[in-house]
């Protein structure tokens, strides 16, 4: 419990500070966790027994996230060389062992963790006229939003949850929780557009897209939760690793911005454009 809270303590300012921080220092650190969580996956995999799979996986992984500090116009070709660079490698080792299930999987896994770091990031380079701030505001918002819904959902089902929501994927989840997370994540946006209106510290959106983006953020990331809890009781594992003391893994603690950061990018980049160059 200890090391849980000490993490927390000590990670989230240093995030927080990555993030408004902005620039290469949050390209790296978001292209070396995507690439991280490429390495807990083949733990739980196949790609466990193919060393050089693996790190082709993970060199794509950052390579998405590196790709959108540049601005993301290269998500086809990243794409296709997720599926063609697994196959290559085995036409070139000369090796059929397997070939189907492993270049699936490291298909798979930098689009799992790269693309949506990746996203995260372009959220973050967003800017407008005269709203050159503007991608930090949404990009904390998003983060406010996951951290809300998570410990929402943590407290409510620990005081109120009596029925499973998952048993099969996370028994520990309930539907108390679930809803809970819902309504600290709609709280959560509606302080943090308060405080940033009455400080101007901070870009925010307008009242009816914050609420409304909050609850799709909530839902994505708990999504994203269910997913990650998935791959594991696949793998037999309780964690995706051990980085993080009292917390797991990388895969463990960005399971819910796998799915929010898309999310939320989509759904910003279509309701602002402006600040999208669109």
């Amino acid at each position: 419990m200890i090391g849980r809270v000490l993490v927390g303590v000590i990670g989230a300012p240093i995030f927080l500070a990555l993030l408004i921080r902005g620039g290469t220092a949050l390209t790296v650190v978001c292209a070396a966790i995507a690439a991280a969580g490429v390495f807990e996956y083949s733990r739980m995999s196949s790609l466990s027994r193919s060393p050089a799979l693996t790190a082709g996986s993970a060199v794509l992984a950052a390579a998405f996230v590196a790709d959108s500090a540049l601005g993301g116009r290269n998500l086809a070709l990243l794409v296709w060389a997720c599926v063609g660079v697994p196959l290559l490698m085995h036409v070139l080792a000369g090796t059929a062992e397997r070939a189907m299930q492993r270049a699936a999987e490291a298909a798979f896994v930098p689009v799992y963790t790269g693309f949506a770091l990746s996203r995260f990031v372009l959220l973050r380079f967003a800017q407008g006229p005269g709203e050159a701030a503007a991608g930090t505001g949404l990009a904390l918002f998003v983060v406010i939003v996951i951290w809300m819904c998570d410990i929402g959902a943590f407290a409510t089902g620990i005081t109120l949850g009596r029925h499973k929501l998952s048993p099969r994927l996370s028994p520990k989840k309930s539907v108390e929780g679930c809803i809970g997370g819902f309504v600290w994540a709609a709280a959560g946006a509606a302080a943090f557009k308060a405080l940033g209106d009455s400080t101007g510290l901070w870009y925010t959106l307008a009242w009816p897209l914050t609420l409304t983006s909050s609850l799709l953020i909530a839902a994505a990331g708990q999504l994203g939760d269910l997913a990650e809890s998935a791959l594991k009781r696949d793998a037999g594992v309780k964690d995706s690793g051990c980085i993080f003391p009292g917390h797991g893994g990388v895969l463990d603690r960005f399971d819910s911005l796998v799915f929010a950061a898309p999310a939320a990018y989509y759904l910003f980049e279509r309701a602002l454009p402006h600040l999208f160059g669109r």
